[in-house]
């Protein structure tokens, strides 16, 4: 299976490129077009991976796995629009290969009450704890609050890992040879992915940050500082000092592509280079240029002027148009 995954700040563009490898070539977007990111997500994959292996300890371990279900329950049951109608994501099998993912990587678990999770519990929950634990005459730790998984080794989990994705891909898609995924994993930690798939590149997608703080402003972003310019330039160079660290630092250059958003747009040949990097040929013409170049150049004549000098100001490197 050939994985290529985009990725970018907030409001960058990466979702558009996505959609122009989707739309333009044959590779093919499980998940109706829409992000995957049950490996980056803070309770997903790579967490379960870090707390088992890296982080280890018996309450990590316990934590990370009852996140993890949790996290997957929800995503699950995950909707989002899919042209005029919000449809589920994932489908039935979601669910049932977590749980053969997890019979796979755990090789058995006990009861337990750890104090960390004890401490969490409501007052009912500890109220009940204590009168069934007195009688049954069984300490509290034996009365199946929670479990401390005993897992394989590390290369086993990887193994499982990489089986379990490539179930998951090609249970929701006909065509599963070729595979492009949006923001399946963290700009800060990119080196990360190269572990569960065989043959995977990346497509960073970088944009002007007067762009990047319009669209945020004007799309009332939840996750991010779109409000305040002053608080956006601290974060905006804080993101991007710690991307471009981890972008030297990778081992894996030769498979990531850098772009910016405006050039890919407005000039043919970030076009034709993404096509080369991906080895696709174009033969489709669906996705929208126009309505992309009208998108990625509006904070030009609707940002506050008072924003854009800001920006340019305390931003000078970043620029891009």
């Amino acid at each position: 299976m050939k994985v290529i995954i985009t990725v970018s700040p907030g409001n960058s563009g990466g979702g558009a490129v996505h959609d122009f490898i989707y739309q333009n070539t044959e590779f093919n977007s499980p998940f109706k077009g829409h992000e995957f990111r049950l490996i980056t997500d803070p309770d997903g994959i790579i967490n379960i991976h870090r707390n088992f292996f890296r982080n280890y300890s018996l309450n990590n371990s316990i934590d990370a796995l009852e996140r993890f279900k949790q996290y997957t329950n929800a995503f699950s049951k995950l909707k989002m629009k899919v042209g005029k109608e919000k449809k589920e994501i994932f489908n039935k099998n979601f669910l049932i290969l977590r749980d053969n993912y997890l019979k796979k990587i755990i090789k058995t678990s006990y009861s337990a009450l750890p104090q960390f999770h004890y401490l969490k519990l409501d007052f009912n929950r500890k109220f009940f704890l204590n009168i069934k634990s007195k009688f049954y005459n069984k300490n509290k730790n034996r009365l199946n609050e929670t479990f401390v998984p005993i897992f394989v080794d590390e290369k086993k989990f990887i193994i499982e890992t990489k089986i379990f994705l490539k179930k998951l891909i090609k249970t929701h898609t006909i065509k599963n040879n070729k595979i492009i995924l949006d923001q399946s994993i963290s700009i800060w930690n990119l080196d990360e992915i190269f572990k569960y798939f065989e043959d995977v590149k990346i497509i960073l997608v970088t944009r002007d940050p007067r762009s990047i703080f319009y669209s945020m402003r004007s799309r009332s972003s939840n996750s991010y500082p779109g409000h305040n310019i002053k608080k956006f330039v601290i974060w905006y160079k804080f993101i991007m000092e710690k991307f471009n660290k981890n972008l030297k630092q990778s081992k894996y250059k030769n498979k990531i592509l850098k772009i910016n958003f405006e050039k890919f747009v407005s000039d043919e040949s970030t076009k034709k280079k993404i096509l080369k990097f991906i080895n696709a040929k174009e033969i489709n013409n669906i996705f929208n240029f126009k309505k992309s170049k009208n998108n990625a150049f509006k904070a030009k004549k609707l940002l506050n002027k008072n924003h854009q000098d800001y920006i340019k100001k305390n931003l000078k490197k970043n620029l891009q148009w």
